[in-house]
Protein backbone atom coordinates (compact mmCIF):
# COMPACT_ATOMS: atom_id res chain seq x y z
CA UNK A 1 0.00 0.00 0.00
CA UNK A 2 0.76 3.31 -0.55
CA UNK A 3 -0.08 6.41 2.47
CA UNK A 4 -1.16 9.56 1.15
CA UNK A 5 -2.19 12.81 2.64
CA UNK A 6 -3.55 15.71 0.82
CA UNK A 7 -0.65 15.80 -2.17
CA UNK A 8 -0.66 15.22 -5.62
CA UNK A 9 -0.58 11.42 -6.38
CA UNK A 10 -0.55 9.25 -10.29
CA UNK A 11 -1.38 5.72 -11.14
CA UNK A 12 -1.37 4.32 -14.39
CA UNK A 13 -2.31 0.72 -15.66
CA UNK A 14 -1.93 -1.16 -18.76
CA UNK A 15 -5.04 -3.68 -19.41
CA UNK A 16 -6.64 -6.02 -21.78
CA UNK A 17 -9.79 -7.66 -20.63
CA UNK A 18 -10.85 -10.88 -22.32
CA UNK A 19 -13.36 -11.98 -24.47
CA UNK A 20 -16.62 -12.74 -23.03
CA UNK A 21 -16.08 -10.28 -19.84
CA UNK A 22 -18.95 -7.86 -19.08
CA UNK A 23 -18.73 -7.56 -15.29
CA UNK A 24 -18.11 -4.09 -13.47
CA UNK A 25 -14.14 -4.49 -12.03
CA UNK A 26 -11.61 -2.47 -10.52
CA UNK A 27 -8.45 -2.15 -11.78
CA UNK A 28 -6.69 0.05 -9.57
CA UNK A 29 -8.11 1.66 -6.72
CA UNK A 30 -6.90 4.73 -4.51
CA UNK A 31 -9.14 4.19 -1.01
CA UNK A 32 -9.02 5.32 2.49
CA UNK A 33 -11.11 6.41 5.16
CA UNK A 34 -11.36 6.57 8.88
CA UNK A 35 -12.30 3.12 11.51
CA UNK A 36 -12.11 0.89 8.61
CA UNK A 37 -14.98 2.70 6.52
CA UNK A 38 -14.23 4.02 2.61
CA UNK A 39 -14.72 7.75 2.77
CA UNK A 40 -12.61 8.57 -0.59
CA UNK A 41 -12.15 6.02 -3.43
CA UNK A 42 -9.94 6.65 -6.62
CA UNK A 43 -10.34 4.18 -9.39
CA UNK A 44 -9.33 3.35 -12.29
CA UNK A 45 -12.03 0.39 -13.48
CA UNK A 46 -13.90 -1.19 -15.95
CA UNK A 47 -17.75 -0.53 -16.26
CA UNK A 48 -18.66 -3.59 -17.92
CA UNK A 49 -18.25 -1.87 -21.65
CA UNK A 50 -15.77 1.81 -21.02
CA UNK A 51 -12.68 1.88 -19.03
CA UNK A 52 -13.27 4.87 -16.62
CA UNK A 53 -12.12 6.97 -13.73
CA UNK A 54 -14.28 7.39 -10.90
CA UNK A 55 -14.48 8.49 -7.19
CA UNK A 56 -16.43 8.34 -4.48
CA UNK A 57 -16.65 11.15 -1.67
CA UNK A 58 -18.41 9.10 1.11
CA UNK A 59 -22.09 9.80 -0.37
CA UNK A 60 -21.61 9.97 -4.39
CA UNK A 61 -19.94 8.70 -7.44
CA UNK A 62 -18.21 10.77 -9.99
CA UNK A 63 -17.50 9.17 -12.69
CA UNK A 64 -14.88 10.41 -16.36
CA UNK A 65 -15.68 8.26 -19.01
CA UNK A 66 -13.07 6.46 -21.63
CA UNK A 67 -13.50 4.14 -24.40
CA UNK A 68 -15.32 0.93 -25.38
CA UNK A 69 -12.69 -1.42 -23.95
CA UNK A 70 -12.27 -4.24 -26.81
CA UNK A 71 -11.96 -7.25 -25.87
CA UNK A 72 -7.86 -8.62 -27.08
CA UNK A 73 -6.55 -4.72 -27.23
CA UNK A 74 -4.42 -3.36 -24.58
CA UNK A 75 -4.88 -0.03 -23.35
CA UNK A 76 -2.89 2.65 -21.07
CA UNK A 77 -4.91 4.56 -18.42
CA UNK A 78 -3.76 7.24 -15.84
CA UNK A 79 -5.48 8.87 -13.16
CA UNK A 80 -3.76 12.22 -12.21
CA UNK A 81 -4.85 13.72 -9.00
CA UNK A 82 -4.22 17.53 -8.10
CA UNK A 83 -4.50 18.27 -4.65
CA UNK A 84 -4.54 22.14 -4.89
CA UNK A 85 -7.60 22.07 -7.21
CA UNK A 86 -9.33 18.68 -5.81
CA UNK A 87 -9.58 17.82 -9.40
CA UNK A 88 -8.91 14.41 -10.93
CA UNK A 89 -7.97 14.10 -14.44
CA UNK A 90 -8.11 10.63 -16.17
CA UNK A 91 -6.35 9.75 -19.81
CA UNK A 92 -6.65 6.52 -21.81
CA UNK A 93 -3.84 6.05 -24.06
CA UNK A 94 -2.07 9.38 -23.61
CA UNK A 95 -5.25 11.36 -24.79
CA UNK A 96 -7.19 13.00 -21.75
CA UNK A 97 -10.44 11.86 -21.13
CA UNK A 98 -11.73 14.79 -18.94
CA UNK A 99 -11.84 15.97 -15.32
CA UNK A 100 -14.03 15.63 -12.00
CA UNK A 101 -13.80 18.01 -8.96
CA UNK A 102 -14.31 17.55 -5.49
CA UNK A 103 -13.58 20.02 -2.63
CA UNK A 104 -12.96 17.29 -0.07
CA UNK A 105 -11.52 14.45 -2.09
CA UNK A 106 -7.90 12.66 -0.47
CA UNK A 107 -7.94 14.00 3.20
CA UNK A 108 -5.41 11.93 4.52
CA UNK A 109 -4.36 8.14 5.59
CA UNK A 110 -5.59 6.93 2.22
CA UNK A 111 -3.60 3.64 0.46
CA UNK A 112 -3.23 2.62 -2.83
CA UNK A 113 -4.21 -0.96 -3.53
CA UNK A 114 -4.36 -2.98 -6.97
CA UNK A 115 -6.67 -5.69 -7.68
CA UNK A 116 -6.66 -8.70 -10.93
CA UNK A 117 -8.37 -12.01 -11.45
CA UNK A 118 -5.54 -13.99 -9.70
CA UNK A 119 -5.98 -11.59 -5.94
CA UNK A 120 -8.56 -9.82 -4.21
CA UNK A 121 -6.25 -7.74 -2.62
CA UNK A 122 -7.54 -4.05 -4.57
CA UNK A 123 -11.29 -5.01 -4.59
CA UNK A 124 -13.31 -2.24 -2.98
CA UNK A 125 -16.57 -2.97 -2.02
CA UNK A 126 -18.26 -0.25 -0.81
CA UNK A 127 -20.19 -2.36 1.72
CA UNK A 128 -22.00 -4.24 -1.34
CA UNK A 129 -20.55 -7.32 -2.23
CA UNK A 130 -22.24 -6.68 -5.98
CA UNK A 131 -19.95 -3.83 -6.57
CA UNK A 132 -16.75 -6.70 -6.09
CA UNK A 133 -15.97 -8.20 -9.18
CA UNK A 134 -12.72 -10.30 -10.29
CA UNK A 135 -11.16 -8.56 -13.59
CA UNK A 136 -11.17 -11.11 -16.20
CA UNK A 137 -7.86 -10.37 -18.57
CA UNK A 138 -4.41 -8.20 -17.63
CA UNK A 139 -3.40 -6.02 -15.71
CA UNK A 140 0.46 -4.61 -16.33
CA UNK A 141 2.77 -2.05 -15.03
CA UNK A 142 1.10 -0.58 -12.67
CA UNK A 143 2.42 2.62 -11.37
CA UNK A 144 1.93 4.78 -8.77
CA UNK A 145 3.49 8.15 -8.14
CA UNK A 146 2.95 10.80 -5.36
CA UNK A 147 3.27 13.82 -7.74
CA UNK A 148 1.02 15.10 -10.58
CA UNK A 149 2.58 13.68 -13.69
CA UNK A 150 1.89 16.45 -16.69
CA UNK A 151 -0.19 15.36 -20.14
CA UNK A 152 3.07 15.10 -22.24
CA UNK A 153 4.38 12.64 -19.04
CA UNK A 154 1.53 10.78 -19.17
CA UNK A 155 2.00 10.30 -23.26
CA UNK A 156 5.20 9.64 -22.59
CA UNK A 157 4.10 6.33 -20.46
CA UNK A 158 2.00 5.06 -23.12
CA UNK A 159 4.57 5.29 -25.72
CA UNK A 160 7.67 4.26 -23.90
CA UNK A 161 6.76 3.37 -20.08
CA UNK A 162 8.78 6.25 -18.58
CA UNK A 163 8.81 9.30 -16.88
CA UNK A 164 11.65 11.73 -16.86
CA UNK A 165 13.76 10.79 -14.14
CA UNK A 166 12.57 7.56 -14.00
Amino acid sequence: SFTTGSQDISFSVFTKRESGFSDTASLVSLAGGVSNTLNDVIQIRYDGSNIESRYWDGSTWNYVEGPTMTAGEWYHASAVFDSSSNTLEFFVNGTSQGTVSNGDMLSGGDSVFVSASSFFAGEVEQGQSSDVNAFTGNIDEVKIWNRQLSSTEVTNLKQTNTVDGE
